[in-house]
């Protein structure tokens, strides 16, 4: 049989902050629970099909595979008797996918960025039943059963039937994306003692983590004695407190936390807060005003690089590996020393022998308030099609598939990184350590490895494996109760479309962000008075249409409500 080669590409969003990340997958029960579920269904499938089943798929994934008939994918096929057809559309190019959809090229299965309703209203897609999916895929049920907003989102009305298998990325929603690193050697010449328990996560002694917070006031202090104490001990005022860019997530948000709000728009309800029992938005709450406010002191005292609004990420990073600044906000993930050597923190340390790095969770507000916002609200995403041509029988054979790729022990490895002693080496205890490589990209893309297992489904202890050594040591405590317990999460949230937001998004929101971002930059540098145009600004607001968004807000369930699965 002749097959066609699948170009492989990552689908996961945004961002260019985890471009590098290369994991897959989380069980939901123990490994060797999961690995005999999975390996049942398997051997069922085999003992009960004599003849291979042909299943064309679309996969999403890296690196792009390069030959049809790679080992990656022999070993599927001997595992369950079937016989794939990998489908080379690549599905992030909307002018390919709607090409093969129009002239009737749909594989049986795959993965697809477009609307599940979309493609199953254009009679595209069939629907799967839950009694289906729990008997072929019982790890997948599994996990949807500890989350049971998985069950929802790609529901059929209020009815037990499915238009897609959805995706599953914890990674992003299950703790705090953006913390506070301070420069601990700066902080050691100036006697200033970092609070909780410090850890080493590195293996040179220059990188430390701590469980606790410093206050508020704490904070001030420690920005005005790095800008103003001489800490790196050169004899001349060339230091910064604290570092800043054009991105409001990697300067301001874990500061933004001590206030309890997001920074963002978040029209949505991803940036809505309760006041006197109603949603709004924390863009024109009074939280946002007070942190604006404390903000535009920090500038003022001249504790923040003054050059900020015009800082773009080149050159914020240039800054940073230069050693002048003593605090910034960034993201855990940069811990990655395989993929992220070049971004601060791991640039500060390579450009600057003596420094050391405190990493601390977001710092206490006055009011007793902590926190910061994941990357996502929801980990489901992505959605995993089948074909409306596909009858029960080839049905039942790719969610055995989709199960078996995704949450067997054995293959969520093997399909990811290839053969343990010749394609890579687990660093220390196997599954408890991270992935050493020891092939390049394209001998890794002739094999297909990521192809039938990428990162649309991503277990979350299974992030240990590509994520490096010191994030490896981190993730306990970024995914642990207290540091996911400072997350923010939004009051109101239209997840599901079921106000008339999405649309008025389209017609106003540009309009809305325009006025937002510019009393924002305004404010900190002390371009308006914050209390004299306050009323100006949330007129402004409501005449481009804010206030209608709070009332379609209103009719959004409650966050709370969504993650319950209710």
């Amino acid at each position: 049989m002749s097959k066609k080669i699948k170009t492989l590409i990552s689908v996961i969003v945004t961002i260019m902050l985890i471009s590098g990340i290369a994991a897959c997958g989380t069980k939901t029960g123990t490994n060797s629970q999961q690995s005999s579920q999975s390996q049942t269904a398997a051997e069922t499938s085999e003992s009960t099909n004599a003849e291979k089943i042909e299943i064309s798929i679309a996969l999403g994934g890296r690196p792009a595979a390069v030959d049809p008939d790679t080992w990656a994918e022999k070993k599927v096929e001997e595992k369950l008797n079937i016989d794939i057809v990998v489908n080379p559309v690549d599905i992030t190019n909307s002018d390919q996918v709607n090409l093969m959809m129009a002239s009737g090229e749909m594989p049986d299965a795959g993965w697809f960025l477009q609307s599940s309703k979309k493609l199953y209203s254009d009679g595209l897609t069939r629907t799967i039943k839950k009694d289906m999916i729990v008997k072929n895929a019982p790890d997948y049920a599994a996990l949807l059963d500890k989350n049971p907003l998985g069950w929802k989102i790609s529901r059929l009305g209020t009815t037990d039937e499915y238009m897609a298998l959805t995706g599953y990325y914890p990674l992003l929603s299950e703790g705090v994306a953006y913390s506070s690193f301070y420069r601990l050697d700066w902080l050691e010449k100036l006697g200033i003692k970092p609070h909780g328990n410090l850890e080493q996560i590195d293996a040179n002694g220059k990188i430390f983590i701590t469980d606790e917070a410093f206050t508020q006031d704490e904070f001030v202090n420690i920005m005005k004695a790095f800008t103003q104490n001489d800490p790196d001990g050169n004899g001349k005022n060339d230091t910064i407190g604290m570092s800043g860019n054009v991105y409001k997530n990697y300067t301001w948000m874990p500061l933004a936390g001590m206030y309890g709000i997001s920074l963002f728009s978040g029209l949505d309800g991803t940036a809505s807060v309760e006041e006197n029992g109603k949603a709004s938005y924390s863009i024109s709450s009074q939280a946002y005003k007070d942190f604006l406010k404390f903000a535009a002191s920090l500038y003022k005292q001249g504790l923040i690089d003054k050059e900020f609004p015009t800082v773009d990420w080149n050159k914020w990073t240039e800054k940073l590996t230069n050693g002048k600044a003593g605090y910034f906000a960034t993201t855990l993930l940069y811990l990655n020393d395989i993929y992220y050597k070049d971004r601060a923190p791991l640039s500060i340390i390579e450009a600057n022998p003596a420094a050391k790095i405190l990493i601390a969770p977001p710092e206490k507000g006055s009011g007793g308030k902590q926190g910061s916002m994941p990357y996502t609200f929801v980990p489901f995403n992505y959605s995993f099609f089948v074909n409306r041509q596909v009858d029960d029988n080839k049905l039942a054979k790719i969610i055995q598939l989709f199960n078996y790729c995704y949450f067997d022990k054995e293959a969520r490895v093997y399909l990811k990184y290839g053969e343990e002693g010749t394609d890579f080496t687990w660093s220390g205890e196997p599954y408890k350590s991270f992935v050493v490589i020891k092939i390049n990209d394209d001998e890794r893309a002739k094999k297909g490895l990521s192809k039938f297992n990428s990162e649309n489904i991503l277990l979350i202890e299974d992030q240990v494996f590509s994520q490096g050594s010191m994030f490896s040591k981190v993730f306990d405590g970024y995914t642990s109760t207290k540091w996911k317990d400072m997350k923010y999460q939004p009051y109101r949230y239209d997840l599901f479309n079921a106000t008339n937001i999405n649309d008025m998004t389209k017609e106003k929101g540009g309009a809305i962000n325009t006025i937002v971002d510019e009393f924002f930059l305004n404010s900190i540098t002390g371009a308006v008075d914050i209390d004299a145009k306050w009323d100006e600004y949330i007129d402004n607001l409501n005449k481009a249409g804010l206030s209608g968004f709070v009332d379609e807000l209103n009719k959004a369930p409650l966050f709370s409500d969504i993650m319950a699965g209710k």
